[in-house]
């Protein structure tokens, strides 16, 4: 993250869908994790599973804190200053479709509903709900300002995995390496053929 910075003003489609992603997954009212972690949170509730549902609330709270921190450094503060394109339209079409569900999900639940297995009595607007999940938000927001400077001035935290399994570690990098850069050449070659049939065409 700090050699990132400022991608939302090369990527725009790409901010916009991430944000939309993060918020989805981190619960915030209006977006479908709002309406599916509800549900759970709820359902522990409920059933009194205090210890599960205090769990699921700090959870919801350092998911919040995470994809703050990670929009933020990456599209948000700072500057990139390398090369970068924003997603082509045969990445955009999909980021836009999936984010268009996750808020046309996050707004109109039954839609959600409807593709679950069973029958839902669950209504995930109440007042009490939508307080939860601003305040989820809220403390991921203090939290991420109150660390943030702190954070800063910790040097560089060594991996642990480097420590006690090597073999795994460096596997596992050399495998999504190993998967980007072949997406990455497939994904070139498609548009390279598309562009070489739209010239003959």
């Amino acid at each position: 993250l700090d050699d990132l910075g400022g991608l939302a003003r090369k990527m725009p489609i790409t901010a916009v869908t991430f944000f939309v992603a993060a918020l989805s997954i981190a619960g915030f009212p209006g977006f479908n994790g709002f309406v599916s972690k509800g549900m759970v949170i709820v359902a522990a509730h409920h059933e009194h599973y205090d210890v599960l549902w205090y769990l699921l609330l700090a959870g919801g709270v350092g998911t919040f804190l995470s994809f703050i921190k990670l929009g933020y450094y990456a599209f948000l503060h700072g500057e990139y200053d390398g090369y970068v394109e924003d997603a082509s339209i045969g990445q955009a079409v999909p980021m836009v479709a999936v984010a268009a569900l996750c808020v046309l999900f996050g707004v109109y639940p039954p839609g959600l509903y409807a593709i679950l297995p069973g029958g839902f009595d669950y209504t995930a607007f109440t007042p009490g709900h939508v307080v939860e999940g601003v305040a989820l938000a809220a403390a991921g927001v203090i939290g991420f300002v109150i660390l943030k400077t702190p954070l800063s001035r910790v040097a560089k935290i060594p991996d642990i995995d480097r420590l006690y399994n090597p073999g795994t570690l460096y596997g596992t990098r050399g495998l999504v390496v190993g998967t980007t850069e072949l997406y990455a050449w497939v994904d070139r070659a498609v548009v390279g053929l598309t562009r070489s049939a739209t010239r003959l065409v």
